[in-house]
Formats: C-alpha cells, structure tokens, sequence
C-alpha cells in the first residue's frame, strides 16, 4: 500500500472520529417524569416526610450531551431524585429543596436540569423520639367474645417505641400504649370456647389514634385469649305452628289440635352463629303443620292424627333437636268433634 493511500485512509478515520465526537457531544434533551423522590435525613434520629409535591412525582427536563442522555434514558435508576440533608437543615422544620440540587449526581456526566415544575420539593423534617417499656393493651377483638373474668396474655408485655416529636405533641397523655388488634375471623371455636394463642402484628400507631404513627421494636407480639365459642345455642320458646294444606282441604275441615282449638306453639333447641342466635325471636322462625289431601277425620275415640312438623331457619341456624310429632284431627267445619286426648 502506498504512502499515499495511507495518508488518506488515516485521514478518513480521523474524520469519522471527530465526526462521532461532536455529534457525542451535541446537546439533547430529555422530559421525563420522576416517581423516586429520596431524601435523606442526617441521621437515625431523624425523619424525613415529602409534603410536596403531594403527587410524589415531579416532571424534569434535562440537557446533556446526546450520548450521555441516550444513555440516561435506559438507565432509569439514575432517574431519581436524591438528596442528603446537612446536620443544620435537620433544624429547620419545613424545608425548601431545588430540584436541580436533587439531580447533582449526574452533574459528573454533564447532565443538568434545564426545567422542572415545580421547581422546589418541600419535606418536613422532624426528630425521632423513643420511648421504653411501652406497655401493650389488646385492642378490639374480631370474631369472637371473650371470656369474662380471664385476662388475655401478652409476651412481651412492653415494647420500645419511636415516634416523631411533633406526632407525641398531639397526644395529651404522658404514658402511651402500643395496641394489637385480634382478627379471629373465619376461626373454629369449639363450642365452650378455649384458649387462643396467636402472633399478632402491632397497629403502626401510639395510643390507638392514627394521626400519630409510630414504629416498634419487636413490632410482633404473641397473644393468648380465652375465648367463648362463637356458636350459641339456644331453646326459643312458643314458636308458632302454622297450618298448610291443599285449599279444598283447609277450607272443608277445621284443625284441632291438644284438645284446644287454634294455632300451638311449640319450643326448639337451635344453634349457630352467636351474634345470629343472640338475637333471634320466635317470629323469625317458621314452623309448619302440613295437612295432605287424603288426611281424613279419625273417628272418636281415636288417637287423631300424628305428624312430624316442618321447621324452616335462618341461614346459618341449625336445629340442635327434632321437636316432638303434633297430634291433631280434622273436623268438618261447623261439626264439633271431641279432640285428640280430649
């Protein structure tokens, strides 16, 4: 090859290399909006709440070198805002940040902020106060009733708890409480009920007022209850009994029943769902005597006519026992007839 074709070649790579740098460094734009906004406190003492933008999000425009921000725009890692406190910002309460000063560690690559809205975030700064031997209380129990006279047990009794200072100011007790809320939804409690041991999560808040957030160490406690059985059973007392039958049938002929005439009532023995149970009345309950079509009068001195009534339940309810058979006869209306027994 000769020195001439060398020195042309050399020169069109040089060329392609000059050309490559300057369209590396051409400035570009980029828009995007950002979700990661971080700032750090200037220590464990402290903590850090981002009051606004209350969106959590801010929308950037950075400049850079385009192949700096080609780069920026598939990294989005980098895409964060970050920003580590000084000891003497800790002290200030409400603090103003610029956004480009959340963006300074892509300062090294030439990457700058060209615009954002808004252009400033604001976090409340606020310091951590701990509190010893926090004393655990059960709070509300879910899906069971607990046993009178039998203290639940909680291990351990006290916890550690961190608050901060301008939360505490809100509550006007000097000795706080940490809470556990039971949820024994969907648990099978025999019927006597029992104990219950079970590792409960801490409410993330002090004194049982949620507009003071705390944390705790441990943050799990476990729980023994004594507990009622969340089945109750119970006798409902004079349920009536309905009569029903074929039309032709209840008009032709008069029910007798116990040597009375008129509608019984019976008793019944049911269980289920204590707070169903707990309240349920004789009305809510349908008891039925069914008169068939080939029922016929039995004649005097018989023993009448014996039958098995129907009992219809609340969903949930179940019968614990059979009622007894009704004896009854069957007169022609406007007949007397001497009843069953009678």
């Amino acid at each position: 090859m000769s020195d001439r074709v060398k020195t042309f070649l050399a020169v069109a790579f040089l060329t392609v290399l000059v050309w490559v740098a300057i369209d590396f460094e051409v400035a570009e734009h980029l828009q995007c909006t950002i979700h990661d906004i971080t700032v750090h406190a200037p220590g464990p003492d402290y903590t850090v709440q981002v009051v606004r933008p209350s969106s959590g999000k801010i929308d950037v425009t950075f400049t850079g070198p385009r192949g700096q921000i080609s780069k920026l725009k598939v990294t989005p890692e980098e895409q964060v805002f970050r920003y580590a406190m000084s000891e003497s910002e800790s002290r200030v309460g409400l603090l103003s940040i610029a956004v480009a000063k959340g963006f300074e560690h892509l300062n090294d690559k030439r990457i700058v902020v060209k615009g954002a809205d808004p252009e400033h975030i604001e976090v409340m700064v606020d310091r951590l106060i701990r509190l010893e031997k926090v004393p655990v209380h059960i709070g509300s129990v879910i899906g069971a009733v607990l046993a009178e006279g039998k203290k639940p047990r909680v291990e351990p009794e006290t916890v550690e708890a961190t608050a901060a200072q301008t939360a505490l100011a809100k509550l006007t007790a000097t000795s706080h409480f940490a809470t556990a809320t039971v949820d024994l939804s969907g648990t099978d409690i025999p019927e006597g009920g029992g104990a219950l041991t079970r590792n409960i999560v801490l409410d993330k808040y002090l004194d049982g007022n949620k507009d003071v957030p705390a944390t705790f160490q441990p943050d799990t406690v476990t729980v023994t209850l004594f507990v009622e059985s969340s089945l109750l059973t119970k006798v409902l007392q004079d349920v009536p009994v309905r009569v029903s039958g074929p039309p032709e049938v209840i008009d032709k002929y008069e029910i007798v029943f116990r040597g009375e005439p008129g509608v019984p009532a019976i008793n019944l023995k049911v269980s289920g769902p204590r707070d169903i149970v707990g309240s349920l009345l004789p009305r809510e309950v349908y008891v039925y005597l069914e008169v068939t079509a080939v029922d016929k009068p039995e004649e005097e001195p018989g023993p009448g006519l014996l039958r098995q009534p129907r009992v219809f339940l609340p969903p949930g309810i179940k019968l614990v026992e059979q009622p007894p058979p009704i004896r009854f006869n069957l007169k022609l209306r406007g007949d007397k007839l001497t009843p069953p027994g009678g």
